[in-house]
């Protein structure tokens, strides 16, 4: 068969996840509203900061009375400027042709990346995974590291488990592109790098600490409601006033269950064993260094998410996002001195079958698998 004719069902693949993310695009507006995202709109800095706040304050700027069509347009949006800016990095780093296609397919076509930010339409995860990307795509220069710290605190004010879902990430992909491009620790920039994101840690711990609403839960649920055009899910408005401790309880509860659905998430990977295999020899062609900077960054972003287990129950979210985490930090990983490039995918018959496999996976979910 042809090189054109191979890849001729990679094309269809790709036209199919397309129809999957205005499947769900539909489905959460038409059949299953995204009732919980819609509270983050409603809250303010009125009675002062407040954690999960940002989004909502800036909404108030705008609209004194919020629709919930708000949630659908900014899930829609920033998940539409997830997918260009991903098709950038990919353009930059394995370029558009056929012979890269099929690791295309299997990348914009996994359920844990684009059609799960389109499934989970609203949360903020994405916000995350677009700083990341930003992270890998801005040029490297003095103000680098100050945008990313920037960005990362923002994202803390936006919700404070990005501490420990994407400012990994984006620790480590700074690290890897103004710390270590040259093939060796610049000291001067890893101080700098350092000193910056002690801030964002400052900014997360003072947000964990001071950040609780000063109001009584019921006079927070009033304004929350005086705000609101459409009804939403009021039990909800107790997120805000949740300690660690009530996090790790409620998660204790959940634990037997989810154990149970583990074994679904290792199916879900293993379709994706073309994909997996690029990334083993990817790591593998890196020098001793390099390799033990990549051991290390994915280490802590693995260690970062086992805390989030730990601690918050929605694990289908967590798990797709550590994904998404690992394939950019991936990316970062191929900018080293010492990287060399791996074998593409071949459009054969075992990639295609992985390829319909993830394709027919629509998305991963947000508790619980499907």
């Amino acid at each position: 068969m042809s090189q054109q004719g191979a890849t001729r069902p990679f094309i269809l693949l790709l036209a199919v996840n397309a129809a999957w993310c205005a499947v769900w695009v539909w489905y959460r507006i038409a059949i299953d509203v995204q009732f919980l995202p819609y509270p983050h709109f409603l809250v303010d800095y009125s009675f002062g900061f407040i954690r999960r706040g940002l989004v909502g304050a800036i909404t108030a700027v705008f609209f004194p009375k919020v629709p919930i069509t708000v949630v659908f347009v900014f899930g829609v949006a920033s998940s539409l400027l997830a997918l260009p800016l991903y098709l950038v990095l990919f353009r930059r780093d394995f370029g558009f042709s056929r012979r890269t296609l099929p690791l295309l397919v299997l990348v914009v076509g996994s359920p844990f990346f684009i059609k799960n930010f389109f499934y989970n339409l609203g949360y903020f995860d994405v916000l995350g995974a677009i700083v990341a990307l930003a992270a890998l795509l801005l040029p490297v220069g003095t103000a680098y590291p100050l945008a990313l710290a920037a960005a990362s605190v923002a994202l803390i004010f936006v919700h404070h488990i990005h501490a420990l879902l994407y400012i990994p990430t984006i620790t480590f992909v700074m690290l890897v592109r103004y710390v270590a491009a040259t093939g060796r620790i610049d000291a001067r920039r890893l101080a700098w790098c350092g000193a910056l994101f002690l801030c964002v840690g400052a900014a997360f711990l003072f947000v964990m600490a001071h950040a609780t609403p000063p109001i009584p839960e019921a006079a927070f649920l009033a304004h929350m409601k005086a705000r609101a055009l459409d009804p939403f899910h009021e039990p909800f408005a107790e997120v805000w006033y949740r300690t660690p401790g009530r996090e790790w309880q409620d998660t204790l509860q959940m634990l037997p269950r989810n154990l149970i659905q583990a074994p679904l998430y290792m199916i879900m990977l293993a379709a994706h064993w073309p994909l997996l295999r690029f990334a083993r020899q990817s790591l593998a062609g890196l020098s001793a260094f390099d390799r033990r900077l990549a051991q290390l960054g994915l280490g802590v972003i693995g260690a970062a998410y086992l805390v989030i287990f730990v601690m918050v129950f929605d694990y289908s979210r967590w798990v797709s996002n550590g994904l998404v985490c690992a394939w950019l930090a991936l990316h970062a990983i191929r900018t080293l001195p010492s990287a060399k490039p791996a074998p593409l995918p071949e459009p054969s018959k075992g990639t295609l079958t992985s390829a319909i496999l993830v394709t027919l996976l629509g998305r991963v979910g947000t508790v619980t698998p499907f």
